[in-house]
């Protein structure tokens, strides 16, 4: 992947000094390093594209 990596994390700061997190309650990494290569879709033999068998729906919000 000529060095791509994903990192995400979903955090609760305990507060915010000069723009920097100055500790955590709370920290759940959703992507660690080196993960994203085994959460990208798979090619099926013979197909033009990435497996997909779920349909996204799209609405607007009321």
């Amino acid at each position: 992947m000529n060095g791509d990596d994903v990192r995400a994390e979903l955090s609760f700061p305990k507060r915010i000094e000069d723009g920097q997190f100055k500790g955590f309650n709370e920290r759940i990494y959703i992507i660690k390093a080196g993960e994203w290569a085994s959460m990208m879709p798979q090619v099926i033999d013979g197909d033009e594209g990435p497996a997909q068998d779920f349909e996204i729906n799209v609405t607007r919000k009321r």
